[in-house]
């Protein structure tokens, strides 16, 4: 199953607590003011996707694979 999500803000939440911190694209690793989490904003921002694709409802905005 394909899920389509929309990325904004993906690498500037916290994926342990959602706490939301806008910083400058040159920061990779961040610790979270908030939770404490240490993070790389790319796996951050991985973490968001998947988590916000398992929330979105089976058969909305899917697609299949065709060969």
């Amino acid at each position: 199953r394909v899920v389509r999500v929309d990325p904004k803000y993906t690498s500037q939440d916290c994926p342990v607590c959602g706490y939301r911190e806008k910083r400058p694209l040159w920061v990779r690793e961040y610790t979270c003011p908030q939770c404490g989490a240490h993070q790389h904003r790319d796996v951050a921002a991985a973490l968001n996707i998947l988590a916000r694709a398992r929330t979105e409802p089976a058969g909305m905005d899917t697609a299949r694979a065709v060969p």
